[in-house]
């Protein structure tokens, strides 16, 4: 299923649960240098680990990815210099967090 949308729309990612872990997933297009696609998920209290990763077939977007809190303050960045995936990780209080990309 493709996850792409405005600020406004932030579709949920799909999560599929293994025990005490939850897996998140999501697709979106970047065409141009200023897309951002935002994508939203809940979180129970306690550590994360975002991974946001390029298609498999000639990948070229510099990935950066921000997390946003519920009422937009931002929570944690990634834009890594030598590698083109995005990793996030660290501690979260339950709720509602927005994922930002764009590269």
């Amino acid at each position: 299923m493709v996850r792409s949308a405005t600020a406004r729309s932030r579709p949920l990612l799909d999560a599929a649960a293994n025990g005490g872990t939850s897996t998140l997933s999501g697709r979106g297009l970047i065409n141009l240098r200023g897309d951002v696609d935002y994508f939203s998920f809940v979180s129970g209290a306690g550590s994360y680990n975002l991974a946001v990763n390029l298609a498999p077939y000639s990948p070229d977007l510099d990935i950066q990815a921000r997390l946003y809190n519920s009422v937009g303050t931002l929570i944690a960045t990634s834009n890594p210099v030598d590698s083109l995936p995005a990793v996030l990780s660290g501690n979260l209080a339950a709720g509602a967090y927005y994922l930002a990309v764009d590269g």
